[in-house]
């Protein structure tokens, strides 16, 4: 919320009380209001939390595969994976969570629509997001090489499994809601 605050200085002779001064004079010193900039809702890092068993970061300004620190936080580009009988949670602010689930892979983005909002890309495997249900439109997105699942909000999960011959991309809400779900056209190999 933005407070502002005019005063008006005036020398002797100009003094008037403060009961007759005309509310113009003070509207018209006043700044004009700044327009509200949305507030963040995450933090500019993803933290990697709750490590049971293998799990592996690729960080953008490295390259290759390192295991993931416990409580560690990591930049956006950041590529995260489970092994087999493991999980871990990402933590994008302190009501925003997503859980992997074991042989997930997923990339920790920046969204192109909106400055303040993610996107985990899962490559493979399944997670559970765990958001608020009042998460604002535009702040969080699901996305694999075909579909994307947009405007997220609540606790979902969303599972890609892929064979030679198909890929399954299955989301389901538990609270919240999951909007525009866009399938992409195949692309030809």
């Amino acid at each position: 919320m933005a407070v502002s605050v005019a005063t008006v200085a005036r020398t002797q002779d100009a003094a008037q009380p403060a009961a007759a001064q005309p509310a113009a004079d003070a509207a018209a010193q006043a700044p004009a209001e700044q327009p509200q900039q949305p507030a963040k809702v995450f933090d500019p890092l993803v933290r990697v939390m709750n490590i049971q068993g293998a799990c592996e970061v690729k960080n953008p300004d490295v390259g290759s595969f390192a295991p993931a620190q416990n409580n560690k936080a990591y930049p956006l580009g950041t590529v995260v994976r489970t092994g087999a009988e493991s999980s871990a949670i990402l933590v994008f602010a302190e009501s925003e969570s997503v859980t992997l689930f074991e042989n997930t892979e997923v990339a920790v983005v920046l969204s192109d629509s909106n400055p303040n909002g993610r996107v985990v890309r899962l490559v493979s495997g399944k997670i559970k997001t765990d958001l608020l249900d009042t998460l604002p439109e535009g702040c969080f997105s699901v996305e694999t090489p075909n579909a994307s699942c947009k405007n997220l909000a609540g606790r979902g999960e969303y599972t890609l499994s892929a064979n030679a011959d198909i890929e399954t991309f299955q989301v389901g809400t538990v609270t919240g809601s999951a909007r525009h779900l866009r399938v992409l056209p195949v692309r030809q190999q």
